[in-house]
């Protein structure tokens, strides 16, 4: 019995915003019932709907715009007021600052070297070996570091693929909060302010009828 009434309890909370769509207009009929009020009090419930939904669909739309990364309405009519044409007139001289970015350059140095006009053949011999070791040693060299750039791109990769998929996350959960939340805020505003039209403008009929 007691697991079942857990399971109903997390059943009847799981449409969170239901509960504040209806709680609003519940609380606003019970005087009007109570008190059989008189056609004024109606007219005047439904406005406070109508303004309390206005809000509500304004909060909702700021909500949205803040996830999105767009200025909220004051600060979008504050910087459309300041771009309010002086009178003096004049056109605003823009600067723009270019950096340009370090480039990193990086060289190889390589000694070869050489026998004389006049060396014998074991002389010759003797520096061709030189030289061919000489390349060996830097094969070697550039295969390591080769084999660390790549080491090192494969673990940026990885790195690079966990960041992607934790920001895919986190931004799927926004997208979900958004549709889910600011949106459905929005919408409990719009569903306020039919009701209070309804009030308004039925308040003589509604009225005759409590």
């Amino acid at each position: 019995m007691l697991v079942w009434l857990g399971r109903l309890i997390r059943w009847i909370a799981k449409p969170r915003l239901l509960w504040p769509c209806l709680s609003v207009p519940i609380a606003c009929a019970f005087p009007l019932i109570l008190s059989s009020a008189a056609e004024p009090l109606v007219r005047m419930t439904g406005l406070f709907l109508q303004l309390l939904g206005i809000l509500t669909v304004v909060y909702g739309i700021e909500r949205t715009r803040n996830f999105f990364g767009r200025p909220s309405l004051v600060q979008s009519a504050a910087a459309w007021l300041a771009e309010f044409p002086s009178i003096r007139g004049g056109t605003p001289t823009r600067i723009e600052v270019s950096n340009a970015g370090s480039v990193l350059v990086s060289g190889r140095l390589s000694v070869r070297h050489r026998a004389g006009p006049n060396a014998n053949l074991e002389d010759r011999v003797r520096v061709l070996e030189g030289n061919v070791e000489g390349l060996e040693n830097s094969r070697d060299e550039l295969q390591g570091q080769l084999d660390q750039a790549n080491q090192r791109l494969d673990r940026e990769l990885a790195e690079e693929r966990q960041d992607r998929g934790l920001q895919i996350k986190a931004l799927g959960a926004q997208l979900e909060t958004s549709q889910t939340g600011d949106l459905g805020v929005s919408l409990i505003g719009a569903i306020w302010l039919m009701m209070g039209l309804v009030l308004s403008t039925s308040s003589d009929e509604i009225a005759a009828h409590l």
